[in-house]
């Protein structure tokens, strides 16, 4: 790729990560919309009361989706953490002092 020459390893994994991540999520949203559970979210949208009446369990479509939003969050964070991964924790927590008198 002619903009990928430039990087570093880490930063290339991390761009390649990202675009994963987005292509699984895109993915992942159109088969979920598709399916059986996403005609069961777009009754609930549309009237809760009267999807309850028709038997959806309208509780566990819900717990369905935060789990599929907090998986989702999740794989957010993993590509946020390999992105960041190549910072050493003292140098985001320092204040640039040294710790004793001795350390310099």
């Amino acid at each position: 790729m002619p903009g990928l020459q430039n990087l570093s390893p880490t930063a290339h994994y991390s761009y390649l990560a990202a675009w994963f991540v987005a292509l699984a999520v895109v993915v992942g949203t159109s088969l979920l919309l598709r399916s059986r559970l996403g005609l069961v979210l777009s009754s609930i949208r549309d009237n809760e009361v009267a999807a309850r009446n028709s038997g959806v369990n309208v509780r566990a479509a819900r717990r369905t989706v935060f789990i599929i939003a907090a998986a989702g969050c999740g794989a957010a964070g993993a590509v946020l953490t390999i992105s960041q991964s190549s910072n050493p924790p003292a140098s985001s927590v320092s204040s640039g002092r040294p710790r004793c008198s001795s350390c310099r």
